[in-house]
């Protein structure tokens, strides 16, 4: 797991006033901009297609939604996006939601308070949650109602929760010791919490399971070949593959998320890569059979991008705009149009966007 450092709060600036304001943070740009570049120019075995996004300008606070979750009558009901709000450095806080366009025009809804929860995600008829809860250095996954009402359930040991597109099962993470070593592989189990199946036994790291749309495939990152690559398995474990060539660039590649719109074929990742001495992250997308990668955005502080429902956007928390605590933000497909959906002093992680 990655992980960011964040502090005090700090607004985004736009490209003009850190000019004016700040040589050091000119500077700063001049060098993203330079590795922007060569990201663009690399070759990973496909070679991104277009440009990133890097200079881009002070991202425009979403437009205002209801915030609401349902509607009738014709009411435009925005989509909501669930994510983690961590009070401190690490990577677990309380489950929230929000509305994707809210702007802080509504407040974000708390669904557990006080807690160490992570990598939540939507159930795909949008009325629960899963999400992992660490308890006593152990992790648990849990069920709440999407309302933030009723009862928890545990259903099982592990993290990251990822529902399959018919609601009956839940691809998960976990570590067990085996042969005196622990091993992080990808399980799979009924949704209520019965029926265990292992689907990876490679010695390397493999986690962050994602569905295909039509839930016979899934899409995870795995450090068996010495760096992070993201590869496709079929949903019982069989025909494991590799669709990234990132160690070729000395990186590493994760959080996959596979498009949401059947026929799409497209997952967008997380990549962690080096250049000049210096540590960058980008989003990349990439086609299911390792073709057509693009770089869409390079942005401090990345974790887990992730698809709208229409994969139109991509969701992401991010250090953008010289942040010291993490915003979620979201972007067109194509790099531009970047609006920001929460701010304030807390550090907001994780985001998955409601099917």
């Amino acid at each position: 797991m990655f992980r960011n450092s964040s502090s005090s709060s700090a607004a985004p600036k736009s490209l003009q006033t850190v000019r004016r304001s700040n040589v050091v943070s000119v500077v700063s740009l001049v060098f993203t901009a330079s590795m922007a570049a060569a990201v663009a120019a690399c070759a990973d075995g496909t070679g991104p297609a277009s440009s990133p996004n890097v200079l881009s300008p002070q991202p425009a606070l979403a437009k205002g939604g209801n915030g609401g979750s349902g509607g009738s009558g014709g009411t435009y009901v925005a989509p909501r996006i669930v994510y983690i709000q961590a009070e401190s450095w690490y990577n677990t806080g309380s489950v929230h939601t929000i509305a994707s366009d809210s702007g802080q025009s509504a407040p974000p809804t708390a669904i557990t308070i006080a807690t160490t929860d992570g990598s939540p995600a939507w159930s795909p008829d949008f009325r629960k949650i899963a999400f992992s809860r660490t308890l006593n250095d152990s992790n648990f996954i849990y069920v709440v109602n999407a309302s933030g009402t009723g009862p928890l359930k545990k259903i099982g040991s592990g993290y990251s929760p990822r529902w399959s597109p018919d609601g009956s099962k839940i691809a998960f993470t976990n570590v067990k010791e085996e042969n005196g070593k622990l091993n992080r592989d990808v399980y799979v189990m009924a949704s209520n919490g019965g029926s265990v199946t292992r689907l990876t036994t490679d010695e390397g790291a493999d986690g962050q399971p994602w569905w295909s749309p039509d839930g016979t495939r899934i899409a995870f990152s795995s450090h068996r070949t010495g760096n992070h690559e993201i590869f496709i398995m079929n949903a019982d474990g069989t025909d494991q593959t590799k669709v990234t060539k990132c160690a070729m660039e000395g990186a590493n590649c994760s959080a996959p998320s596979w498009s949401p719109v059947p026929g799409h074929n497209r997952i967008v990742f997380r990549y962690d890569g080096t250049l000049l001495g210096a540590e960058f992250s980008a989003i990349r997308i990439i086609s299911t059979d390792g073709t057509d990668l693009t770089t869409a955005f390079i942005t401090p502080g990345l974790t887990n991008p992730v698809w709208s429902p229409d994969a139109t956007r991509i969701a992401f928390s991010s250090l953008h705009g010289f942040r010291t605590v993490p915003d979620i933000f979201t972007i067109a497909a194509d790099g531009t149009d970047l609006k920001q959906v929460t701010q304030g002093n807390k550090r907001d992680i994780y985001p998955s966007w409601a099917p």
